[in-house]
């Protein structure tokens, strides 16, 4: 399988998808997700399309996002709940 879309679907776990190693492109977008069910997701080799956006993630998920696939070139987080950091936005 390569392309994944459970966007709308209510999920507190992602644990299935760990095994979908040949994933390239996986679609979360409303799914009720939070910080811990990101931990869930595992690495994805392969992916190089996420979509997240209209869930209830914040900055703190970030570094798990990022090891999901050092391949990514969509990742889509609009409409979540991160925070700018004060530091950046004091340095633009």
């Amino acid at each position: 399988m390569e392309e994944l879309d459970l966007s709308s679907n209510p999920l507190s776990t992602l644990a299935g998808i760990r095994g979908c190693r040949s994933l390239e492109s996986l679609s979360l977008s409303h799914c009720g997700l939070v910080d811990g069910t990101i931990k869930s997701l595992g690495r994805l080799p392969v992916l190089t399309e996420l979509l997240l956006a209209n869930n209830h993630l914040t900055s703190a998920a970030l570094p798990q996002v990022a090891k999901a696939s050092t391949r990514l070139v969509v990742l889509d987080l609009s409409s979540n709940d991160l925070e700018e950091d004060d530091e950046a936005a004091a340095a633009e």
